[in-house]
């Protein structure tokens, strides 16, 4: 994986964008989609879909933030994304940490969490 986009309002307008940006051709969003180069790789036609969805609406007026994951050079993307849409470096969304685990049981890999024992106050003064 190269890059990602976020920044979409809900889950529901993700998944649209993603399968528009997997299906160009056939997506009612893209007016004129490019068609795929002969021995084109995969990769550089994504990347090449990716600015003209950006400005096709609905996501033409989203907040999108689009990082990249790996530094250094990379290649352009042509034409330019939108003016707002900002671009970025990194690894992983920005202030995000480890997903809790959601399973049946307790995960074993998870240390037990201890519990802060709980404070008493008065109900009066709240001391």
């Amino acid at each position: 994986m190269e890059l990602f986009v976020h920044g979409f309002p809900s889950d529901v307008a993700a998944l649209r964008f993603e399968w528009a940006w997997q299906h160009p051709s056939s997506s009612r969003r893209l007016p004129a989609p490019p068609t795929r180069r002969p021995r084109e790789q995969p990769i550089s036609f994504a990347l090449r879909t990716l600015p003209r969805l950006l400005r096709a609406p609905p996501w033409s007026r989203l907040p999108l933030r689009l990082r990249w994951l790996r530094p250094g050079p990379r290649p352009p993307l042509e034409p330019a994304p939108p003016p707002h849409v900002v671009v970025e470096e990194g690894e992983g969304l920005p202030g995000a940490g480890p997903r809790p685990r959601r399973g049946r049981g307790k995960g074993k890999d998870t240390p037990p969490q201890e519990e802060a024992p709980p404070t008493m106050k008065c109900d009066l003064c709240q001391e």
